[in-house]
């Protein structure tokens, strides 16, 4: 396993960040319940090391002393901040005080961005993987529905013998978003010179002024969901309830902070008690349904029929049922668009017809 330094460095605030940067992102819910689902949500994962950048807004000051309380909590060790980082410079020192032997950084630089699978055997699977990359690299842990139907990917086998089952996708990218882990080498990188011209740096995607920048390296894709947006990704046109928002796990009711467990099982309009759906997970027998939940989560946002088969082949070595899940997914209202247009860039010269199915089923 490599050893994993958690940095999380947030800004507590319903003030909206008055930059095209979430603009059509509605809050579901309370942020200080989702920061606090957040910090929970990480603490089945084997981190080694814990920093903690946190500010608060004026409207947020309330929740200061809970949130603090449940940090050193759930993570003894860890060393919490008074400040979020906003300058170079405060990110500079932040690189500075990773400590020694760290091999990969966590970073969380969104306050809602949750872990959400049951254990943390993919994650740990993820993180080992990561390092048959080299010293460069950045693992896309989050938003991805979005990240997985990109046409830019590609596998990476297991073994040079076992060709058609895969541990991750890639690609290679020169920029890079604020829930990610990445490689010390390259995260130290960043820091070296001020690109910022004096202005505020929230996060690699940075919204109040230049973006961190750097060579190109490989960015490197789960074969799974591993973390959520928790109030969904409405705004980039992923409408799915499968993939849609997901309530807080963690509220502050009385003063108290109660934690409520996600339930995990079948996802539907129908059935509200489950809020996560059952995943497939390598190396056990999995059902039927929850390689379909898995293809829906890939397909949420656009289908790419040549990852949906490689994504399926990382689970299962029936290939007979890559034809049965389509066929489901074309029965689904959310997917039958998406399965069409998949289909249209395969077959062409049935434009017109599918053409017509879609406007049909407007």
């Amino acid at each position: 396993m490599p050893n994993i330094h958690l940095l999380m460095s947030i800004f507590l605030t319903d003030k909206p960040l008055g930059t095209k940067y979430g603009s059509k992102i509605s809050p579901t819910q309370s942020k200080a319940d989702q920061l606090l689902s957040s910090i929970h949500s990480l603490s089945i994962l084997p981190i080694d090391s814990h920093h903690f950048f946190i500010s608060y807004n004026i409207e947020y000051i309330w929740a200061k002393n809970l949130i603090e309380f449940q940090i050193h909590k759930l993570f003894p060790d860890s060393k919490v901040y008074s400040y979020s980082l906003e300058t170079f410079d405060q990110w500079k020192y932040a690189a500075s005080i990773i400590p020694k032997g760290t091999d990969q950084i966590l970073l969380n630089a969104n306050h809602d961005h949750v872990y959400v699978r049951e254990t943390a055997s993919e994650f740990k699977d993820f993180t080992v993987n990561l390092q048959e990359y080299g010293y460069r690299y950045i693992g896309q842990i989050t938003h991805w529905s979005e990240f997985i139907c990109s046409s830019r990917l590609i596998q990476q086998p297991v073994t040079y013998f076992e060709r058609d089952i895969y541990r991750s996708f890639n690609t290679r990218v020169a920029s890079a978003i604020g829930t990610s882990i990445i490689s010390k080498k390259l995260f130290l990188e960043w820091w070296q010179h001020d690109f910022t011209e004096g202005k505020k740096i929230i996060r690699p995607d940075n919204p109040f002024g230049p973006s961190v920048k750097f060579p190109h390296c490989h960015e490197v894709l789960p074969l799974t969901e591993l973390f959520r947006h928790l109030d969904g990704y409405g705004h980039i046109g992923i409408n799915a309830p499968l993939a849609g928002p997901l309530r807080a796990c963690c509220q502050i009711i009385n003063e108290v902070v109660v934690h409520n467990d996600w339930s995990y099982g079948r996802v539907s309009n129908r059935n509200q008690k489950v809020d996560l759906p059952m995943l497939p997970v390598r190396g056990r027998r999995n059902s039927i349904q929850s390689y379909l939940y898995l293809l829906k989560l890939a397909s949420a946002l656009e289908i790419n029929m040549g990852n949906f088969k490689k994504l399926l082949s990382s689970y299962t070595k029936n290939s007979k049922l890559v034809m049965p899940l389509l066929i489901l997914l074309i029965f689904d209202k959310y997917y039958f668009k998406k399965v069409l247009k998949a289909v249209l860039r395969y077959f062409p010269k049935f434009k017109k017809v599918i053409a017509f199915l879609i406007s049909f089923f407007k």
